[in-house]
């Protein structure tokens, strides 16, 4: 799945427009349930 950084993460109080490098680190997926560093760059 391909997140939209403009629609931010209402749930997660994270404003839109934020990038993905400056979500904090104990962020959340609110899709999948996994942390920021279970994700990889395609």
């Amino acid at each position: 799945m391909e997140e939209n950084p403009a629609n931010g993460d209402p749930e997660g109080d994270i404003d839109p427009g934020t990038l993905f490098e400056k979500l904090p680190e104990e962020w959340i997926c609110p899709d999948c349930g996994e942390s920021k560093d279970m994700f990889i760059e395609v």
